[in-house]
C-alpha cells in the first residue's frame, strides 16, 4: 500500500504531529518507519499530562515523570514552541525541576502556556512574570507572590487562572503589565480581600466560584471601558449596598457591553441593571433580591433562572424582537406547600404581562408548576398575550429536555 503521509513534506507532517493529545503519542509514531523517528523532535507542540490520581501520586513518582519529561526536552530540536501543556503533581513550593520546564519553553518564544502543579504550593518563578512571547497563558493550582516585582506581559491576550493564590495587588501588577489582554478568567481563586480590574483593552472578564460555595471580599471594582463580556458567580461583598453600586457603575462605565451574567449571588438590596448596549442577560440564583429593575433597550435575549427571591420586578424599554426565558422559583415562599403565605403570585402576573409582547417567550418545568399551583396557567393563554412564540419544556432549561412549542 502507497504510504502517501510520509511522502509529504515535514513541515506538514510536524504539523499533523501537534494535534495528537499528547507527545508521548507523538514520541509513538516513530515506530512506522525510519523517517518518522525523529520528526516528533520537531513538533512545536509539547503536551505532558499526567493521568493518574491524587491516591497514586507518590515522591517517587513524582520524580519518575519530572525526568521522563526532562529526556524528552533533551531531545526536542524545535527553535521555538507554539504550545507547552505541563500537567503533572509538584508538592514543592520552590521545585527547580519544574521551574526548569518552564523556562525550557519560555527560552523557545513559548507562545501557549499552560500549567497545573495540583496542590497549589507551587509558586510561580519570578522569570515568567517578564515574558513577551506569551500570548495565551493558563495557570492552575499557583501561588503568585510578587513585593516590587514588575509584571511585563506585552503580548499576552488571555489569561486564565483556577486554584490560584492572589494576595491583594497582585491582579493590579499582572494588568498593568499586559496592556493587550483582552480576556481575563478567575476560577476559584482566593488570598485577596479586593477585586479591582481597570483595563483598556479588556473585553471579556470571567470571575467564578465552583469549587466553594462563595467567595467573600470587601470590595468589587470593574473599570472596563471596552468590556463585552461579564460573568460574576459566587460572590458576596460584605457591604450589600457596595455589591448594587459597583453593578451600576460597571454598567455605567462598559458602553460596550452585550453579554452580562449574574449567578448565585447574595445580600443585594436592590439591583438595577440598565444598559444602552445590552443585549443578552441572564440571572440566576439571587438570593434576598426585593427589588431588580432591568431596563436596557436594545437586550435580545433574557434568562431568568433558579431560585430568584424578588419583591418586585420592574422590566423597561424592552423591545418586541426579545427572546424570554423563565424558569425560576421562589425557594422562601414555598408555594407548593402554602399557597395562601406565597407573595409572588402578583410578581409571576406581572411578569407575564410585561413580557406579553416579546418574540418568543420560553417557561421552564419549575416556573410552569409554580402557575399551576397559583391557578395562574391561563395567563399563559389570555387574549392579551401577543407572544409569536411560546415554549413550555418539560425539564428546565438548565437542562433541556422535551419541550412543546406554541407559535401564533
Amino acid at each position: 500500500m502507497e504510504d502517501r503521509i510520509s511522502d509529504l513534506p515535514d513541515s506538514i507532517i510536524h504539523h499533523i504531529l501537534s494535534f495528537l493529545p499528547s507527545t508521548k503519542q507523538a514520541i509513538q509514531t516513530s515506530v512506522m518507519s525510519k523517517r518518522w523517528q525523529k520528526q516528533w523532535t520537531y513538533v512545536p507542540v509539547l503536551i505532558f499530562n499526567y493521568s493518574g490520581t491524587y491516591s497514586d501520586v507518590s515522591d517517587e513518582g513524582i520524580t519518575n515523570i519530572s525526568r521522563s519529561i526532562d529526556n524528552i526536552l533533551i531531545l526536542h530540536d524545535c527553535s521555538k514552541i507554539k504550545i507547552f501543556h505541563l500537567d503533572y503533581p509538584c508538592r514543592n513550593e520552590k521545585d527547580p525541576h519544574f521551574s526548569e520546564k518552564i523556562r525550557f519553553a519560555t527560552r523557545k518564544d513559548v507562545e501557549e502556556l499552560y500549567l497545573n502543579t495540583w496542590y497549589g504550593e507551587y509558586v510561580l518563578p519570578k522569570f515568567l512574570l517578564n515574558n513577551v512571547s506569551v500570548v495565551k497563558l493558563n495557570i492552575i493550582c499557583c501561588k503568585v507572590l510578587m513585593s516590587n516585582e514588575k509584571v511585563n506581559w506585552e503580548c499576552l491576550t488571555e489569561l486564565n487562572m483556577e486554584h490560584c493564590n492572589l494576595p491583594d495587588q497582585v491582579i493590579g501588577h499582572m494588568l498593568s503589565g499586559s496592556p493587550l489582554l483582552f480576556s481575563l478568567e478567575l476560577c476559584d481563586c482566593d488570598g485577596f480581600d479586593k477585586f479591582v480590574i481597570a483595563s483598556k483593552s479588556m473585553k471579556r472578564l470571567v470571575f467564578r466560584y465552583k469549587d466553594f460555595d462563595r467567595y467573600s471580599i470587601s470590595h468589587l471594582e470593574i473599570s472596563c471601558q471596552n468590556l463585552e463580556v461579564l460573568y460574576l458567580e459566587a460572590i458576596v461583598i460584605y457591604d450589600p449596598n457596595l455589591f448594587a453600586q459597583a453593578i451600576e457603575n460597571v454598567l455605567s462605565v462598559s458602553l460596550l457591553l452585550e453579554s452580562f451574567e449574574l449567578i448565585d449571588c447574595l445580600d443585594i438590596d436592590k439591583l438595577v441593571i440598565a444598559s444602552k448596549s445590552l443585549k443578552r442577560l441572564v440571572l440566576r440564583d439571587i438570593y434576598v433580591t426585593p427589588n431588580i429593575e432591568i431596563s436596557c433597550p436594545t437586550l435580545e435575549e433574557l434568562k431568568l433562572l433558579g431560585n430568584l427571591n424578588v419583591r418586585t420586578a420592574k422590566l423597561m424599554s424592552l423591545t418586541s424582537s426579545l427572546s424570554a426565558t423563565i424558569d425560576y422559583y421562589c425557594y422562601d415562599c414555598q408555594c407548593y406547600y402554602d399557597v395562601e403565605l406565597c407573595y409572588c403570585e402578583s410578581l409571576f402576573r406581572d411578569i407575564l404581562l410585561i413580557l406579553q409582547h416579546v418574540e418568543e417567550l420560553r417557561i421552564g418545568r419549575r416556573f410552569f408548576q409554580f402557575l399551576s399551583a397559583l391557578e395562574l396557567v391561563e395567563v399563559l393563554f389570555s387574549p392579551m398575550l401577543n407572544i409569536k412564540c411560546l415554549i413550555l419544556n418539560s425539564v428546565d432549561f438548565l437542562n433541556e429536555g422535551s419541550r412543546i412549542a406554541c407559535t401564533s
